[in-house]
């Protein structure tokens, strides 16, 4: 295959690992939170996460229609910052995970998000290194459908995390 030949798609690798790795190191009984003037800076890890993969996965779609010459620069800024993104939301998920459901923590909105995000990754990884060409159309509604869920449950969390619905 030639993906596996590829630094890039290595990168690739090691970032989602590192992902998962650092948060779970950020679970609270491995990690204390990290708190600075009282305010819980993982929480707002993962609303740069999420505001960054709202704002940026429209952007994608509008410069790669604009700019298809430059599309692999585009891919790869598209790729590493939803890396990040998904790096960020693991420090805040794992953390959130280990609290006691007292303290107001519900889980079930944050793992459906979670887990589509992760989807979300898996899915974008297979299609930007071509890994399952035989299905790569019923990876790619998949893939766009994810993107669609993201929306629907950020906003859902948003509006129960506020306490409105």
């Amino acid at each position: 295959m030639k993906a596996l030949k590829n630094l890039e798609f290595w990168l690739v690798i090691v970032l989602i690992v590192m992902a998962f790795i650092i948060g779970i190191k950020f679970y609270p009984h491995s990690a204390s939170p990290i708190v600075l003037d009282n305010v819980y800076l993982y929480h707002w890890f993962s609303w740069i996460g999420a505001v960054y993969i709202a704002v940026a996965t429209p952007v994608f779609h509008i410069l790669k229609r604009r700019f298809p010459n430059k599309y692999q620069n585009i891919m790869r800024f598209h790729l590493g910052g939803n890396l990040v993104a998904f790096l960020l939301i693991s420090i805040h998920f794992t953390h959130q995970l280990g609290t006691p459901p007292i303290l107001g923590n519900y889980t079930h909105l944050g793992l459906t998000m979670y887990t589509a995000f992760a989807f979300q990754i898996v899915t974008g990884v297979l299609l930007r290194y071509q890994l399952s060409k035989n299905y790569m159309k019923s990876i790619r509604f998949i893939h766009v459908a994810l993107v669609t869920t993201f929306y629907l449950v950020v906003i859902v969390h948003i509006l129960h995390g506020l306490s409105v619905i």
